[in-house]
């Protein structure tokens, strides 16, 4: 999920098992996107979900806003020499 949000482009989620759900919901709370739960993927609700994903300027910026965390954030090397270093 991380991974495609640093195209800061919209997602729709459907999410299938484990912590999938999990991050459906954050990305709906975050307004960076939509989610589909198992039953509820359809023909007419993934068209329906996806235009109001190209139409809604909101979930557009809320996935730049989501890009531009995610850029901020400490990259791995970072990371490991940080926690390399702690007592």
């Amino acid at each position: 999920m991380f991974g495609t949000f640093t195209n800061g482009l919209p997602h729709l989620v459907l999410p299938q098992g484990g912590d999938q759900f999990m991050n459906a919901e954050a990305v709906e709370l975050a307004g960076a996107g939509l989610a589909l739960h198992p039953a509820e993927v359809t023909g007419a609700a993934v068209t329906d979900r996806v235009t109001r994903l190209l139409e809604g300027d909101s979930f557009a910026t809320a996935a730049a806003t989501v890009r531009a965390e995610l850029a901020a954030m400490p990259d791995a090397a970072t990371v490991l020499h940080t926690l390399h270093r702690a007592p």
